[in-house]
């Protein structure tokens, strides 16, 4: 049987710890984390936080799934109408690589424009295809993982886009 990277649903807040018991029973767990600045009234951290809230990715057979969803914490596989969802080899390397580029420069006015598919040209996504959108007065680029119908955002300089 193939083992595929399988998308499981987490009780709130239990990310972390569901990877962890996991990993410990010997499952392959990705959790990518990012870091984020929180404000409280007094004071400001910075803390890591599951990029997807709520997902965590595991890579086991579908007969493994069961297993899985017995774990502490775990509710369950995202599920669609023809089976488990699954997320490509390729695509967890997107999101890996995505966020071991830490910060992202500001965005500047290029030929690229909203709606527009486009291609990282150059730097370490290069590569990586997406969508341009505009907010804000900024460039934006998506990266659809969409196995998962969700989209991670990330800020680019125009000139490093080319329009597909």
């Amino acid at each position: 049987m193939n083992a595929y990277w399988h998308v499981f649903y987490t009780a709130s807040r239990q990310e972390k710890l569901c990877c962890e018991r996991l990993e410990k029973a010997g499952f392959s767990v990705y959790l990518p984390i990012v870091e984020q600045l929180r404000q409280w009234s007094d004071r400001k951290k910075k803390v890591k936080v599951p990029l997807f809230s709520g997902y965590l990715f595991v890579n086991c057979t579908d007969a493994q799934v069961s297993i899985i969803s017995g774990f502490a914490g775990v509710v369950g596989p995202l599920r669609f109408a023809d089976g488990y969802a699954q997320v490509r080899d390729q695509e967890i390397k997107t999101i890996q690589l995505l966020i071991s580029t830490g910060a992202f420069a500001e965005a500047v006015a290029g030929e690229v424009t909203v709606g527009d598919k486009v291609v990282i040209d150059d730097g370490p996504l290069k590569g990586i295809e997406g969508k341009c959108v505009m907010e804000g007065g900024s460039n934006y680029m998506y990266v659809e993982v969409t196995s998962i119908n969700q989209s991670i955002r990330f800020k680019l300089p125009a000139g490093l886009l080319r329009k597909i």
